[in-house]
């Protein structure tokens, strides 16, 4: 209605403003291909109505939601584009903004180097500007940034310092962020106790945001871990999962967060299930498997789970875009050189949002089709057969468990196991392999990785692989990329010469679709 009444009153300046607006309210609602129709149908309205800094907004704008859709590098060249359009206009405000989102970028992308740079660029403005909060929040990223890049001690400070700037300008919710922040550079130091209070202080703000109720509870589990306070740190790590278990949607979170929340989930979820494989605790493990890896699957995918109702054009349409994607995505971990891997980057970030696009079509067509988690199982619930062996995996910033249920006797038997390698170190060895059978390396250098993956990921099954004809794997961050059936044993079969391989996201997932769950 409003574009239509500045359509008639022949108003390119207030239609501008009408195409602008439409193009926040489609972006906030996932609408994502009409966000963008509409900030390019406002931009040359605002450039016949002389206003530059409209068609900079509307640059800037287009620049959020590539980042929402994750297309990183498609949002930096717009930000790049609109900044010294800023610059120009004396937009101060604008300026800032666009600094700390490529700062937010480039840190997404592992640059921590000159997502600092940025991050000091902008604090800079923002001080300039007597934007206290703006400052607070320019420090809590910079502290999140030197943690990842292993600067605990100085992560500390920065967060430290936006804790006291927000409580100043009366974010008692930016507070409690911030003092999570502050507590995970503590545990990295090995200052648990410190940590803890710092938690213990950010509650009251953390407890009106799910999202940040969830990092608080699994930050406190980690703390009594350290402590040695096992039953306080059960009891939290329990209370984390729950949280996961019933939280509906990411809605609470920016849309260009998601991916990072999703990410951080994951994280929490094969940190937990590590707590409790440590201690030997099977039971634990498996269930926080359950109820936490399919739960962050859940809140991840939001696709079909079955497509019964689709019509046969539909159907095609949807597993050729899958099949692009799952290709780009193959290519993308073969990259040879750091300018290939950027390109096919991008190249897998737009199959997977023409992917996500037509899934998000679909399930507004086909309400009933919505994808739902199953129920998390029990070990004795699993419909296991004596030669099938079924084993989760979860992959932990430094430490890899695995946790394994066979039948026998009538009876399902748990198990697992754990060790201390990187994700890191994995993800490095998985890419490597890639390579070698890309390029078609000797075999001596294919074997060598493959040796190695088997070490890490096979080799403690060794005892339960013997009349097993069958094994489900369910793969953890970066080795859903493991080619599994050329990983080798130290006698040179390889897996798939000895087992049949399948693979699920989680036990429960596998029970779902292997058959009804026996009681």
């Amino acid at each position: 209605m409003r574009i239509a009444n500045a359509q008639r009153a022949n108003a390119p300046g207030s239609l501008a403003d009408c195409w602008l607006f439409e193009g926040v309210l489609r972006r906030a609602r996932g609408e994502y291909d009409l966000a963008l129709q509409a900030y390019r149908n406002a931009q040359p309205l605002y450039e016949q109505a002389n206003n530059p800094l409209g068609v900079a907004r509307c640059i800037a704008n287009c620049g959020l939601v590539y980042w929402t859709m994750g297309l990183y590098e498609e949002a930096r060249l717009h930000y790049r584009e609109a900044m010294p359009r800023f610059q120009q206009l004396g937009a101060e405000w604008d300026v800032a903004i666009c600094t700390l989102n490529t700062a937010i970028l480039l840190q997404q992308e592992g640059d921590f180097t000159g997502a600092l740079e940025l991050y000091q660029d902008a604090l800079k403005r923002y001080e300039a500007l007597g934007d206290r909060e703006g400052v607070a929040f320019c420090l809590q990223n910079m502290a999140d940034a030197l943690i990842q890049a292993r600067q605990y001690q100085e992560g500390a400070r920065r967060a430290h310092r936006a804790v006291v700037l927000f409580e100043q300008a009366g974010n008692p919710a930016g507070a409690a962020f911030a003092r999570q922040v502050k507590a995970r550079a503590l545990l990295s130091q090995n200052r648990p106790h410190e940590a803890y209070q710092t938690l213990l202080a950010a509650r009251t703000g953390a407890q009106s945001n799910p999202l940040r109720a969830i990092a608080l509870a699994y930050l406190e589990g980690a703390a009594q871990a350290e402590l040695k306070r096992d039953a306080e740190a059960r009891r939290a790590f329990r209370n984390c999962l729950q949280q996961i278990q019933q939280l509906d949607s990411l809605r609470d979170a920016p849309p260009e967060e998601v991916g990072l929340y999703l990410s951080q989930f994951r994280e929490m979820v094969a940190s937990i299930v590590g707590f409790y494989g440590r201690r030997g605790d099977w039971h634990g493990a498996f269930e926080a498997c359950q109820r936490g890896k399919g739960n962050a699957l859940r809140l991840a995918w939001q696709a079909p789970q079955t497509y019964a109702e689709l019509r046969p054009a539909e159907q095609q349409r949807l597993n050729a875009l899958r099949t692009r994607y799952e290709n780009a995505l193959a290519q993308q971990s073969r990259a040879k050189t750091p300018t290939d891997e950027r390109r096919l980057r991008r190249e897998t970030e737009r199959h997977l949002s023409a992917w996500r696009t037509y899934q998000r079509e679909l399930a507004a067509r086909y309400p009933r089709l919505r994808w739902r988690q199953p129920e998390p199982l029990r070990p004795e619930q699993l419909p296991l057969d004596n030669e099938t062996l079924i084993v989760e995996y979860a992959l932990a910033p430094d430490w890899l468990t695995l946790v394994w249920a066979r039948r026998r006797g009538g009876r399902v038997q748990l198990g697992g196991a754990t060790q201390r390698v990187s994700e890191e170190t994995l993800r490095s060895v998985i890419r490597g392999l890639l390579n070698d059978l890309e390029r078609e390396a000797p075999l001596e250098t294919v074997h060598r990785d493959a040796r190695q993956l088997y070490d890490w990921l096979i080799r403690l099954l060794e005892a339960q692989l013997t009349g097993v004809r069958r094994i489900i794997i369910c793969p953890d961050g970066d080795l859903h990329a493991t080619p599994w059936a050329v990983l080798r044993d130290s006698r040179g079969q390889y897996l798939l010469e000895r087992v049949a391989i399948g693979s699920s996201p989680s036990a429960s997932a596998w029970a779902a679709v292997e058959g009804t769950p026996t009681s």
